[in-house]
């Protein structure tokens, strides 16, 4: 149709705009991916790249290298568990494992170091998240609550740690008094 209302060399130029169009979306939606993930430079996205392909070749060695020829089901998407640990190893941080040991302390160790909350939390609330069996992200909420209401009031009751946190956070008292008592002796809050 657009060949009618212009010449060859236009309808040329034309489609080879949509093209060069459509390989910058898909370049940009594999760069979006890799910003997900954390990636900042081409040296990153260039070492994830290579230990994939070294996972691929390794799961199926009758994989040939080049990616049009790969089977759909094979390929893999960037941002799953195994590719994730991967990248965690690449970026040198510590790989873990679930383990099916008894110990809710190690297990609760590893779901620390996994979250995202873990990151914003120290290791002295971290060890005491491990111990309240507290996932970070609940802590954070708790301590959140619990630092505002003392800024909002001026000080903060050991009573009122119920109303406060378990709005937002399904905590036990145990761990709201725990964790109450931390913000206490830390000196972000004071009850009086």
């Amino acid at each position: 149709m657009f060949a009618r209302f212009q010449t060859k060399e236009e309808h040329s130029e034309f489609t080879d705009g949509l093209l060069k169009a459509m390989k910058m979306r898909e370049e940009i939606a594999k760069l979006q991916v890799y910003q997900q993930m954390g990636f900042t430079t081409d040296q990153q996205i260039a070492a994830y790249e290579t230990a994939k392909q070294d996972r691929l070749n390794s799961l199926n060695p009758n994989i040939q290298n080049n990616p049009n020829k790969r089977p759909i089901s094979n390929i893999s998407d960037p941002t799953d568990d195994s590719n994730m640990k991967y990248y965690n190893q690449l970026m040198g941080g510590e790989t873990t494992t679930t383990t099916t040991s008894s110990s809710s302390t190690a297990q609760i160790g590893s779901e620390t170091s996994l979250s995202t909350a873990s990151s914003l939390v120290s290791p002295q609330e971290s060890s005491l998240c491990a111990k309240l069996n507290l996932p970070p992200s609940a802590f954070l909420q708790l301590k959140t609550s619990l630092i505002s209401e003392a800024v909002n009031k001026g000080f903060v009751k050991s009573g009122s740690v119920g109303k406060i946190g378990r709005v937002r956070v399904n905590v036990s008292e145990e761990q709201e008094k725990q964790v109450f008592e931390f913000c206490l002796t830390a000196g972000w809050i004071n009850t009086n």
